[in-house]
């Protein structure tokens, strides 16, 4: 964490506080935000603690990253992925397959009362802001 001192000088311009923000919704990824605009970590994190707009923007990025995420995993759930099926080196065609442990996890997590184990009937309310969908 920086200094009192430190942080009460530290500026950042709008043009580079607006391409870290793209940067981290396209490379999903703080290191490569700021390798993008050439500033250390420390500096985003910096930033982050001295200006309350700055962080709003990189949360909402985070977040959009992780809905994004939550609707490729909901996607590769229901409706499986392609793999080619190979005989004697070549491909012949392709076979769905579906990923047991993705669609358990996300059963658990939007339907805890009914799919997770751990769950005790009546301790926890659904929240419906928790969901995935």
């Amino acid at each position: 964490m920086a200094s009192a001192k430190n942080l009460a000088k530290l500026t950042i311009k709008k043009e580079i506080r607006d391409r870290f923000i793209a940067a981290l919704r396209k490379h999903r990824s703080i290191t490569k935000a700021c390798e993008s605009i050439g500033k250390s970590r420390t500096i985003a994190y910096q930033w982050r603690e001295k200006f309350p707009d700055f962080r709003q923007a990189w949360d909402e990025a985070v977040e959009t990253n992780i809905d994004d995420l939550e609707a490729g995993a909901m996607r590769r759930a229901i409706e499986g992925t392609l793999e080619p099926i190979y005989y004697k080196g070549k491909p012949v065609g392709v076979v769905r397959k579906y990923e047991t442990a993705l669609t358990i996890f996300m059963l658990k997590k939007n339907r805890t009362r009914k799919y997770d184990d751990r769950h005790d009937e009546g301790t926890e309310e659904f929240d419906k802001d928790e969901t995935f969908l």
